[in-house]
């Protein structure tokens, strides 16, 4: 198994590939699970606390190391549960006797900030290791050996950083969580509520296979009384598996699937979060499904398939709009309750309303199966077996207020899902959670000066459509910070190694420099706003930033070597160097490695088009393969642009943009692709790309297939308009704003552009006509 990180779990045992092609995949199908249980046995005795291996960090690597993702998280979680069933137990007869019962908890809790800090510095020294070249390793023969071993003791390839650190970020994330939890345990002034609380949360447990002779004498966590609670999985049992893992949360239980992850994205976990979670558990355990509502960027998408990641569930998502009808949907129902897994239906109400009706029937027979627990299901003409695990989740934004073609659910619809609303993420504490999982040392004061400037902005910079202050904008400005702070730290270690004792301990000194960290974000955060503001509002950011960072300069991110080939390009072009026409192209260059999603943004004849050619060209200097599909958008109509499907024969038939996206998806990993999108942002078609351009890169077609962008593929959708004045919210957060301003752009480096494109002997003579003659009447 093989995640798109470069994550490689190996079977415990091999799967023949045979010509039935039903039976071997099965058979991998198990495999999969029974592997993924036997490496969490193993795992589990590290989690624990009497492993010791935080108390060295290169035990701790090795730890890293040798398991995937998945099965670190599930081990961390359930060693944590175990303990704090214990801490909890031991606390509240404390709080009957009238004592504080915080002794047990505060134990527990500094347990778990030494495995924070133990990680947290383990992915400092692997930041520094990271200048390792490709198929290198630090580890030789002889006395090279020995002297490598002291620089960094760590056998690592660029691709062994990489995973390694996904995997740390993601222990991160989940121990973060737990400190949470446990300074939540610790508010709770008497038994019942400390109970109360505890019983809210998402808890893990295992039990070990009665089958298995090497591992029966183990003790078991759930007693006979517990395994006659209501479980969702007890039709689908893995009698193969030595270990199951049931989650629980309130008085809902499912059963782990141990369905390979990979790894994937990772969600902190807020107060919001647990509300989601919450809902959408107890209405799996009646039988319903999940409904997620709220506006653009609040993490609605993201939390049904952190949950669906939680207990093991493939989660398909699915873009909706207007080109999908019932039986299409009906096709992608039938193939998730045979499969096990979730649907997360995104835009649900873009479907027509008499789809909408239409399916609402096969909603609630495929939810009265489940409840029933019913082994077969009657779809059409069709017998099918079904998967107890499946599940179908909803997310929608709000009809109205910007957000236009979407519709109000029937309510015979609406009555099948249970509905949670994401309004108002915490800001603050998932950017000082992802702050802390990049390695700054005060995250919290950072994401409060952060949070600060989003606010200040929102309110007193000029309101504009496409200005995006919500979450997405903010992740990637933190996610920008800690690229700038990996960079700074292997420049820290390449000069570490060249240095004396002295030397050393003055470098890591500056390596926790609060000052450069703060520096560092202030580069982030100007890097990755200035460019969708207008010309007055950019003065005005400026100015917020230094109220609010008032000990920090202003600098810019150092790109020599592409404003050399940025320079280059603009003289073969015969175009002048405008300072500002530069650092917009800087920052599209910055853009299409952030976001997916480009849009310039800008009047007719300001430059757009330059933009991207003038790029295009520095890529060639640079050595770089780019391949630009160009396209009008509103020259066609939607089934030319995005395909359609014949109703007679359901056969697909791609359009233009579908075909270019799925040439794309094909391309090599080296070769950069564009698709130029030049005209009018019409919601008819753009916000069917809505799951292309966030975090899931994905386009789903109304024929049920899903063309997939690898996470990292150097795919980008650049869309040239001049106004965004009919795009929703939920389009505008996804993308990354390039705003041409008129002021960027005046008549006088107009004109200079022209007289370069002139016969040279008469450009002098244009110079001084311009001079005397044009700019005097312009300016009049």
């Amino acid at each position: 198994m093989c995640s798109s990180a470069g994550e490689v779990v190996n079977l415990s045992c091999p799967v023949t590939v045979t010509d039935a092609v039903e039976d071997w995949l099965n058979a991998l199908t198990s495999e999969m699970r029974r592997t993924l249980s036997i490496q969490l046995i193993d795992a589990l005795q590290f989690a624990l606390p009497d492993s010791h291996i935080i108390e060295n960090t290169y035990k701790c690597f090795q730890y890293i190391q040798s398991y995937p993702s998945q099965v670190l998280s599930l081990a961390e979680l359930l060693s944590f549960t175990k303990q704090c069933d214990e801490a909890v137990d031991l606390s509240a007869q404390q709080l009957i006797q009238g004592n504080s019962g915080q002794q047990q908890l505060n134990k527990l809790l500094t347990l778990m900030k030494q495995r924070l800090s133990a990680f947290s510095g383990l992915a400092s020294q692997l930041t520094a290791a990271g200048h390792i070249k490709e198929g290198e390793t630090q580890n030789k023969e002889g006395q090279g050996q020995k002297n490598n071993q002291q620089q960094n003791p760590y056998k690592l390839t660029i691709q062994d950083h990489q995973l390694a650190d996904i995997k740390i970020k993601a222990l991160i994330f989940d121990i973060i969580h737990c400190i949470d939890i446990l300074e939540g345990l610790q508010r709770q002034g008497s038994e019942s509520a400390l109970r109360s609380y505890w019983f809210q949360q998402m808890r893990l447990y295992y039990q070990m296979s009665q089958n298995d002779n090497q591992r029966k004498k183990k003790k078991t966590q759930l007693d006979s009384e517990d395994n006659q609670k209501d479980d969702r999985s007890t039709n689908y049992i893995f009698d193969s598996l030595p270990m199951r893992v049931f989650i629980r949360m309130a008085d809902a239980q499912f059963e782990q699937t141990f369905e390979y992850q990979g790894n994937g994205p990772r969600l902190v976990h807020t107060p919001l979060t647990d509300k989601c979670y919450l809902v959408l558990t107890q209405a799996m355990l009646l039988g319903y499904g999940g409904h997620p509502y709220g506006p653009a960027g609040t993490g609605k998408t993201e939390s049904v398939k952190a949950l669906g990641q939680q207990l093991g569930r493939q989660v398909l998502v699915f873009n909706c709009d207007e080109g999908i009808d019932a039986q299409g949907m009906n096709r992608i129902f039938r193939g998730i309750v045979k499969c096990g897994a979730w649907g997360c239906f995104d835009e649900f109400n873009r479907l027509e309303p008499m789809v909408l009706s239409a399916i609402s029937q096969q909603i609630q027979e495929i939810q009265r199966a489940l409840k029933e627990r019913r082994q077969y299901l009657e779809m059409g003409q069709e017998s099918i077996r079904i998967d107890p695990n499946s599940g179908i989740f909803v997310t929608m934004n709000p009809s109205g207020k910007g957000y236009g073609g979407r519709s109000v659910l029937p309510d015979n619809l609406t009555q099948l899902f249970r509905s949670v609303a994401m309004s108002a993420p915490d800001n603050e504490l998932i950017s000082e959670v992802i702050l802390l999982s990049e390695g700054f040392t005060d995250a919290r004061k950072l994401a409060g000066k952060l949070v600060s400037i989003f606010k200040l902005a929102k309110d007193q910079l000029s309101k504009q459509v496409h200005y995006d202050w919500g979450l997405r904008s903010l992740k990637v400005i933190l996610n920008t910070a800690g690229m700038l702070l990996k960079r700074d730290l292997a420049q820290i270690s390449n000069t570490k190694i060249d240095n004396t004792n002295e030397k050393k301990q003055n470098i890591n000194e500056q390596l926790v420099s609060i000052y450069r960290q703060e520096e560092l974000v202030v580069q982030a955060l100007r890097s990755n706003t200035l460019s969708k503001l207008t010309f007055t509002d950019a003065s005005l950011f400026n100015s917020l930033i230094r109220d609010v960072f008032p000990q920090i300069g202003i600098s810019q991110v150092e790109r020599q070597e592409l404003e050399q080939a940025i320079h280059k390009s603009l003289n073969e072009l015969k175009l002048g160097e405008i300072q500002s026409q530069i650092d917009k192209i800087v920052q599209l260059e910055q853009a299409l490695h952030q976001r997916m999603g480009i849009v310039l943004v800008g009047a007719s004849g300001c430059g757009k088009s330059t933009l991207w050619r003038v790029l295009q060209r520095a890529y060639t200097h640079l050595g770089r393969i780019l391949h630009i599909h160009t396209m009008n958008p509103k020259a066609l109509p939607r089934s030319q642009l995005l395909g359609r499907l014949d109703l007679d024969t359901r056969k697909w038939y791609d359009g233009i943009l579908s075909s270019r996206a799925r040439l794309m998806s094909r391309e090599e990993d080296n070769i950069a692709s564009w698709l130029i999108c030049d005209g009018d942002i019409d919601p008819e078609w753009i916000e069917s790309l809505n799951s292309v351009l966030d975090d899931n890169r994905l386009l789903t077609l109304p024929s049920g297939e899903r063309i997939q962008f690898q996470p990292g593929a150097p795919i980008n959708f650049v869309f040239e308009t001049d106004s965004l004045r009919f795009a929703s919210p939920a389009t505008v957060s996804r993308m990354a704003v390039i705003f041409l301003s008129d002021e960027d752009l005046g008549a006088q480096e107009l004109l200079q552009a022209w007289i370069r494109m002139q016969p040279v002997n008469m450009q002098d003579k244009y110079k001084q006509w311009t001079q005397e003659i044009a700019l005097p009447v312009i300016s009049y």
